[in-house]
């Protein structure tokens, strides 16, 4: 298990809640692979409470009229991609979390990918070292 697992999910985790947001899970090189997903719910469950994007409003009503110390994390896939339930809803169920799934219907109605999906298919991807080399020299603020 990775050290940071939370690291990829969102910068603001000092805060008293966070929001995952994740692509599709079955290419790595474009967000994370299943077991790297699974170790980030896992280090989610273990901080926050998991909830779902409508009732956000109320805890954030019920935190104004009493503060309290509970965190919140919500988590979304705004893709719609088939991973996302075959690959994500299973390890989100065998974690006892919850998620948000929005599903993008134009492809389904165009033939065409999402804009994203096709910028990623085009553009060439830079060699896993490379990568690597990025992440250390951004962490290092170099």
């Amino acid at each position: 298990m990775s050290r940071r697992p939370l690291a990829r999910v969102d910068p603001a985790l000092s805060l008293r809640g966070c929001a995952l947001r994740s692509r599709h899970l079955l290419d790595p090189g474009l967000s994370v692979t299943p077991e790297r997903f699974r170790e980030q719910v896992r280090a989610l469950a273990r901080r926050f409470r998991f909830a779902l994007p409508h009732q956000v409003p109320a805890l954030l009503e019920r935190e104004a009229a009493a503060p309290s110390r509970e965190r919140v994390a919500v988590i979304t896939f705004d893709d719609g991609y088939r991973d996302n339930h075959d690959l994500a809803a299973p390890i989100l169920r065998d974690e006892g979390a919850v998620a948000a799934f929005y599903v993008t219907t134009t492809p389904l109605t165009s033939g065409h990918g999402l804009w994203i999906s096709e910028l990623y298919r085009l553009v060439p991807r830079l060699p896993r070292a490379t990568r690597d080399r990025r992440r250390a020299a951004l962490a290092s603020g170099a």
